[in-house]
């Protein structure tokens, strides 16, 4: 008999593949305007706590004060690994499904565009290691946070030249 919280979590799902669109950010603010959107698909490997995620993120922005206008799109396969599934699952505390901690690799192809005091119009190579927890709410929310160790190619166009960098993100959205 499922509890009130796994009604909520979703702890017994056996779910093996979903689609995930991450809700708009929109800023608006003096001087300022940006528009950030994200879609994946994310598919395990049988009854493993292995999965693909293959995702698509984009960036607009419009800064008036730096007198920056530009976009990003980025592309990304990441392959991750639910690592406490399986004792949970034997524990039965949790189903077959894409919840949980998780650690995760990717590489993503990014391509970039800036119009300002010096433009740019470039495309270049990244790869992470990250740390996760994402979990399933209700039948179609989702949050997912992680932190990452990015590295990136030589030809990464921005004025502070950091081809590493350490990121954290939260994302929300929908999920069917």
């Amino acid at each position: 008999m499922p509890t009130p919280v796994c009604d909520v979590l979703l702890c017994d799902e056996e779910i093996q593949n979903q689609w995930k669109l991450r809700f708009p950010e929109a800023s608006l603010g003096l001087g300022q305007r940006s528009l950030r959107f994200g879609i994946a698909r994310e598919a395990k490997f049988a009854t493993s706590p292995f999965s693909i995620d293959l995702n698509a993120n984009a960036e607009f922005y419009d800064t008036e004060i730096a007198r920056m206008k530009g976009y990003w799109v980025k592309l990304g396969l990441q392959g991750r690994y639910y690592f406490l599934q399986q004792k949970h699952i034997r524990r039965g505390k949790s189903g077959n499904n894409l919840s949980g901690f998780y650690t995760a690799l990717e590489i993503a192809n990014f391509m970039t565009k800036r119009t300002a005091a010096w433009s740019f119009n470039r495309q270049y190579w990244g790869a992470s290691i990250s740390g996760g927890f994402q979990q399933r709410l209700f039948r179609n929310i989702y949050v997912d946070t992680s932190i990452s160790v990015n590295g990136f190619t030589d030809e990464v166009p921005y004025e502070y030249n950091a081809n590493r960098r350490i990121s954290a993100r939260v994302a929300l959205g929908f999920t069917f």
